[in-house]
């Protein structure tokens, strides 16, 4: 049960990092635009 939970978790700390990228390169392409 826990390693299920540790894969899960790991999972969740990859999407974070695709949020967070993604946030960043609308920010920047915001900047550009303007």
């Amino acid at each position: 049960m826990f390693l299920y939970f540790q894969i899960f978790i790991n999972e969740v700390k990859k999407l974070i990092k695709i949020v967070d990228f993604a946030n960043k390169l609308l920010v920047a392409l915001e900047l550009y635009g303007k």
